[in-house]
């Protein structure tokens, strides 16, 4: 081989690498991010941190605490109680929060959105109305951020498909 040929078979590995970040990447990141951030909604808590100690930890809601008067409130049972609802995961009720969760692959980048308009209040915390009542202040129970196990993950997965390309 001369260093013609070996010049094109680098050029030719290089313009594979930019296709695959370009169009391969955003969706690998997509999937990636979407099923990270569906993990909180399990863990009740951020997917990603650590929780030595409860750090990370969603904060408790009054339907489990047993001295709260909404202790195992259910607003669709006949009496507004049930014994299920003391033990209901956080944020799990019907399962829609979690599942609302979309990705925009486009040419390099990936936008990544959950369009449930009660999404950010729960995300940031903040002022919130429930039953019509006056205005609460919801706290803050993140599910959707930066984090570094994700990026890791990702820039694994990448690398290994680099790896491949380059190998071939």
């Amino acid at each position: 081989m001369n260093f013609e040929q070996f010049e094109q078979i680098i050029q030719q590995k290089m313009n594979e690498v930019v296709k695959f970040a370009e169009d391969d990447l955003p969706h690998i990141i997509g999937v990636e991010a979407t099923e990270h951030f569906k993990e909180s909604f399990d863990k009740q808590a951020f997917a990603g941190t650590h929780l030595e100690g409860g750090r990370g930890a969603w904060q408790e809601v009054e339907r489990r605490k047993t001295d709260s008067p909404w202790y195992g409130f259910d607003a669709a049972s006949p009496k507004h109680f049930s014994l299920k609802r003391t033990t209901d995961k956080i944020l799990r009720d019907t399962g829609e929060l979690a599942n609302a969760f979309s990705y925009r692959p486009e040419k390099g980048k990936v936008t990544i959105t959950n369009d449930k308009p009660y999404a950010a209040v729960h995300n940031f915390g903040g002022q919130a109305k429930i039953f019509g009542k006056k205005p609460f202040t919801m706290p803050q129970r993140k599910f959707m951020a930066h984090s570094q196990a994700l990026t890791d993950k990702i820039n694994e997965k990448a690398q290994r498909e680099i790896n491949n390309i380059l190998k071939q």
